[in-house]
C-alpha cells in the first residue's frame, strides 16, 4: 500500500493543492519558501499527529489535510480552533469519525494506514517513515546507546531481554517457593506422626457406619410397624362400632311394629288438625282485632255526636234544648 495522493487546504501557504504520487521515488523540486517542507509537515501531522498553530494558513480558522492510498482508502484530518479530527472512508463501509482523541492519533488510523511510532523508552518516539529537511541521516548524530535501543527495537532484541528478566525473576521466585514448600513438607512430615493411628480409626468408623445403617433400617421398620399398627386400631374401632350397631339392631322388638301404619295415619290426622287449629287461631285473632277496630269507631262516633250535641245545644228529633244531665243520658244509651 502507498499514497497515491495528498490534498492540502488552508496548510501554511496553500489555500489549495493536490499532489499525486507514485510507487517507488517521488522527488519534489522548488526555490525556496514554495512550500516543499510543507507536504513532509503535513504528513507528519496526518501520520504522527505532530502539529503547529502556525500550520494554519492566517486568513483560516482550520487546516485539512487529505491522505489517499491506492487501496482508495480516504484518510482526512481537520485541525485548527476547536477543530480537532479524523474522518477515515473505506470502500463498502461506512464513514468513520475520531474525535477527542488528544495529541495521539487513534489506534484505528494508525491499524488502518499501518505506519507506528517505535517507541524507544518512556517518553522518546522515532518516527522512521518521516523526516525534516534540517534532520541528519538516520541516528548519525545520535549517541551510541540510543543507536543499541534503535536496533533492539526494531530486531526485536528488546522482547529478548525484557523475557530473559522475566524468566530470572520467575526462576528466582520460584526458587524462594521451593524453600518454602521444603519447609512446608517437612512440618507437615512432623505433623503426620500424630496421625499414625489414622488407620485404626478409620475401621471404628466404618464399623460405626454400618451400624449406624442397621439402625436407621430398624428405624424405618419401627415406622412401618407404627404405621400398621395405627391402621389395625381404626379397623378395630371400625369394627367394634359396627358390631354396637348390630347388638342395638338385634334388641329392637319386631312386634312394635305391627301397629306401624296406624301410627302414621294418626299422626297424619293430628298434623291435620294442628294445621286446622292453627287457621282457627288465626282467623279469631284477626276477627278480634276487627271487633276492636269496630268498637273503636264506634266510640268516636258516639263521641263527636255528643259532642255535636253539646255545641247546638238541641236535640236533632224535636229540636227542645238539651242540658248536661240530658247529655250524659243519651251518652249511656248510646
Amino acid at each position: 500500500m502507498f499514497i497515491k495522493q495528498l490534498t492540502l487546504d488552508n496548510f501554511q501557504t496553500y489555500a489549495h493543492v493536490e499532489i499525486s504520487l507514485h510507487p517507488g521515488f517521488n522527488v519534489f523540486v522548488g526555490s525556496g519558501n514554495v512550500g516543499k517542507s510543507s507536504l513532509i509537515r503535513a504528513l507528519s501531522c496526518i501520520l504522527y499527529g505532530t502539529w503547529d498553530n502556525s500550520w494554519v494558513r492566517h486568513d483560516a480558522k482550520f487546516c485539512r489535510i487529505t491522505l489517499v492510498t491506492d487501496t482508495n482508502i480516504e484518510v482526512i484530518r481537520e485541525k485548527g480552533e476547536k477543530v480537532n479530527k479524523y474522518i477515515v472512508k473505506v470502500p463498502n463501509k461506512p464513514e468513520q469519525v475520531y474525535e477527542n482523541f488528544g495529541i495521539q492519533v487513534p489506534t484505528e488510523v494508525e491499524q488502518i494506514l499501518q505506519i507506528f511510532k517505535v517507541q524507544i523508552d518512556a517518553n522518546e518516539f522515532l518516527h522512521l517513515n518521516v523526516s525534516s529537511q534540517m534532520d541528519p541521516l538516520f541516528m548519525l548524530s545520535k549517541p551510541g546507546s540510543f543507536k543499541a535501543k534503535v536496533l533492539g527495537k526494531l530486531s526485536g532484541a528488546h522482547i529478548l531481554d525484557y523475557t530473559l528478566r522475566e524468566l530470572n525473576k520467575d526462576k528466582k521466585n520460584l526458587s524462594g517457593e521451593k524453600q518454602l514448600k521444603s519447609i512446608e513438607v517437612l512440618e507437615l512430615q512432623k505433623e503426620l506422626i500424630n496421625y499414625e493411628g489414622l488407620e485404626h480409626e478409620k475401621t471404628l468408623i466404618d464399623k460405626i457406619g454400618e451400624q449406624i445403617v442397621q439402625l436407621a433400617r430398624k428405624i424405618e421398620f419401627v415406622q412401618r410397624l407404627k404405621l400398621l399398627f395405627a391402621r389395625i386400631n381404626e379397623w378395630k374401632s371400625l369394627y367394634t362400632q359396627e358390631v354396637e350397631e348390630e347388638r342395638v339392631l338385634a334388641e329392637i322388638n319386631l312386634d312394635k311394629g305391627k301397629d306401624l301404619d296406624v301410627q302414621v295415619k294418626n299422626l297424619k290426622v293430628l298434623k291435620d288438625l294442628k294445621v286446622k287449629l292453627e287457621k282457627i287461631d288465626s282467623n279469631e285473632a284477626e276477627t278480634t282485632k276487627k271487633l276492636q277496630e269496630c268498637n273503636d269507631s264506634e266510640e268516636q262516633k258516639v263521641n263527636e255526636y255528643v259532642q255535636v250535641l253539646q255545641e247546638a245545644k238541641k236535640c236533632p228529633t224535636c229540636l227542645n234544648d238539651v242540658n248536661e244531665h240530658q247529655l250524659d243520658l243519651i251518652r249511656k244509651q248510646l
